[in-house]
């Protein structure tokens, strides 16, 4: 009986799954006006082609002429270097490179407020990374103001607007340099930041990141602030800042939304979410805007490109084959496991049928005495 009960219940089952089929089949034509969601990649809508260029700028200083040492920031820096060359394809003739004792206060202001302006075009992107000490003041009639300490800054407060980066400085600088895109990524402590608030267009927009590329935007991504320490730690041979930025970008963690590309906004969040966990609240990154601008800057690999061109294909989905059809070879499949099943039952309960009449048939023969 258990059996007999097993087949109705799978006969019901593949009723169902059937009559299921039946209506996706002839709502199929229905379904051209409804707005499906699809993976299509991002760097798709990009032709091959994001920026003209891009050009970096890296600072790491460990040994500082005044203020304490630190240990990765030197590390950080040449690994966001290798990070960009090796992943996303930036030149390394176009990253320049200030690490420790040429991380001065006039060669930073030089390549940032005088090299990128010149090398740089309308279509290009740029992104600065600094890792190093940031410091913090109050200001007489309330509020703050922040500051980069490059190689020779002095420790003396009297002597902080000349010898050390405001962080005012860094939207002048902005304003000088031509680029589309500019995203500062800022392995520092302090507060004080003349920027505004997150902004950007709804993530539905249709080619949302086609869009951001094609918007101007001055970003900035910070590593915590005011009273808040850089929190470095062997075991990541880097800073937790640091760690957690080459973790989202080099894995591609960071692409929430799986689009193929990693934007500013992304990365952002990411740091955001990841690095107080990691340093028991100590540090609380930010990211803002310098501008009302809502472009962001594209990270796209040329992994990503070479997927958009056809000459690799999804791990999930065979060419050529929607998520939608995915899902209906799967129900086939299915059904099919399900008919195979319901036919052995089948052939089971009949075995199970005929054993008593063969039984009773040999029961029935008539019995001969040997001779």
């Amino acid at each position: 009986m258990k059996s007999l009960s097993r087949v109705i219940f799978l006969a019901m089952l593949l009723l169902v799954t059937v009559t299921s089929e039946a209506c996706l089949a002839q709502n199929k034509q229905k379904q051209r006006g409804v707005k499906v969601k699809t993976k299509t990649p991002a760097a798709q809508a990009f032709k091959g082609k994001v920026y003209d260029n891009m050009w970096a700028v890296v600072i790491g200083v460990n040994k500082y002429q005044r203020w304490p040492k630190l240990d990765y920031a030197v590390d950080d820096a040449r690994s966001v270097k290798k990070l960009l060359v090796s992943k996303y394809g930036f030149r390394s003739e176009h990253i320049m490179e200030l690490l420790d004792d040429d991380a001065t206060l006039i060669n930073i202001r030089t390549t940032l407020g005088g090299v990128l302006p010149q090398k740089t075009k309308k279509n290009d992107g740029v992104v600065v990374f600094f890792a190093g000490h940031g410091e913090t003041i109050d200001l007489p009639d309330g509020g703050n103001l922040g500051y980069l300490v490059p190689f020779d800054g002095s420790t003396d407060r009297n002597d902080y607007f000349a010898t050390l980066l405001p962080m005012t400085q860094i939207r002048e600088l902005c304003n000088l340099i031509p680029a589309k895109h500019i995203f500062f990524v800022v392995d520092a402590c302090y507060s004080g930041l003349a920027a505004v608030s997150e902004r950007g267009m709804s993530a539905e927009t249709e080619l949302y990141v086609g869009k951001l590329a094609g918007l101007k935007s001055r970003q900035i991504l910070t590593a915590g602030g005011k009273g808040e320490q850089v929190e470095e730690n062997d075991e990541w041979g880097h800073s937790a800042f640091t760690y957690k930025f080459l973790e989202g970008m080099e894995s591609g963690a960071a692409d929430s939304d799986g689009d193929g590309v990693i934007t500013s906004g992304e990365i952002g969040q990411y740091i955001k979410t990841r690095v107080p966990k990691i340093t028991n609240n100590k540090q609380t990154p930010q990211f803002k805007n310098l501008t009302s601008d809502e472009g962001e800057f594209i990270f796209v690999s040329p992994e990503a490109m070479r997927r958009d061109d056809g000459k690799t294909q999804s791990r999930d989905v065979a060419p050529g084959m929607h998520e939608d059809e995915k899902g209906q070879n799967a129900m086939k499949q299915e059904l099919e496991r399900l008919k195979r099943e319901n036919e052995k039952l089948k052939q089971d309960q009949k075995e199970q049928q005929d054993k008593p009449r063969k039984e009773e048939k040999k029961n029935d023969e008539i019995f001969t005495p040997p001779p």
